[in-house]
């Protein structure tokens, strides 16, 4: 039965990672996604919640608690946020973010959830006022946690993400876009949809730009931050990830016929 167990649990990773390279290519093109990567481990030393807490066999070796299995499972997926590049739009409220800070928005149930896809727009609050919002209408966080409220005049951000509206004599600086570094994003960040992440229990996220310029992360008006996606990598993966399926089903195959085999001899047939 142990052969039975690993080929099925190969079918279901080989599974588990076809679609994690599905969804990467669906957002290819998706501004500020991040690359999910897959990873597995066997389960040999797999921990099984609610194994024997006491000897049941005589002889037993394993240590107890524990259980000793066969195949691959799912172990995790989760977002890399390296080598995303940034393109020019021309459009003063798509606003992307170098190095290894994030924007701020409000989220909804009051805690911020964290974003580098800056592809933003007014958006008329509940009090009647514009405030720079995500597609999807949160508000973008200031450095003070407060939406980002229009005001009149032609709208500037500087490289700290000082937001300013005017010109000349006449600009005038306003609020400031909180950019927020991120302890270990890959691990810390859980996606919700939309290119936006909510930090995991634990985690640990402050905003560098208050009252300081942060150092090593960059705010570029008029650009968005692209996918960093690499679909030559993902076609690669992909074939793989059919393979391995593919053996998979051939080796349940066999264990199917020679389990078949094994029931003719032991009914005589």
């Amino acid at each position: 039965m142990q052969s039975v167990w690993t080929s099925l649990s190969g079918m279901q990773a080989s599974q588990a990672w076809l679609q994690t390279i599905g969804n990467n290519i669906a957002n290819q093109n998706t501004t500020g996604y991040a690359e999910n990567t897959a990873s597995f481990a066997d389960t040999y030393t797999q921990l099984l919640q609610g194994s024997a807490t006491g000897p049941t066999v005589a002889s037993r070796v394993t240590p107890l608690g524990w259980s000793g299995g066969t195949g691959t499972f799912l172990q995790g997926v989760q977002s890399n946020f390296n080598g995303m590049s940034t393109t020019q739009t021309g459009n003063p409220t798509d606003i992307a973010i170098q190095g290894n800070g994030f924007f701020m928005v409000e989220g909804p149930n009051g805690k911020p959830l964290y974003t580098k896809a800056g592809d933003f727009t007014w958006s008329k609050a509940a009090n009647g006022t514009m405030v720079l919002a995500t597609a999807q209408g949160q508000p973008v966080l200031d450095v003070n946690g407060k939406p980002i409220v229009q005001q009149a005049g032609v709208f500037s951000v500087s490289p700290d993400g000082q937001v300013s509206f005017g010109q000349g004599a006449a600009k005038t600086a306003a609020q400031q876009i909180a950019i927020a570094e991120v302890g270990m994003p890959s691990q810390t960040l859980v996606p919700v949809g939309n290119s936006l992440y909510q930090l995991a229990s634990g985690g640990a996220a402050a905003v560098v730009n208050r009252n300081t310029s942060p150092v090593g992360i960059t705010v570029v008006q008029g650009s968005l931050n692209t996918s960093n996606v690499d679909l030559t990598k993902e076609m690669t993966n992909m074939i793989q990830a059919q393979v391995l399926y593919q053996l998979n089903a051939q080796a349940e195959s066999f264990n199917n016929k020679m389990m078949q085999s094994a029931n003719a001899l032991g009914t005589g047939l």
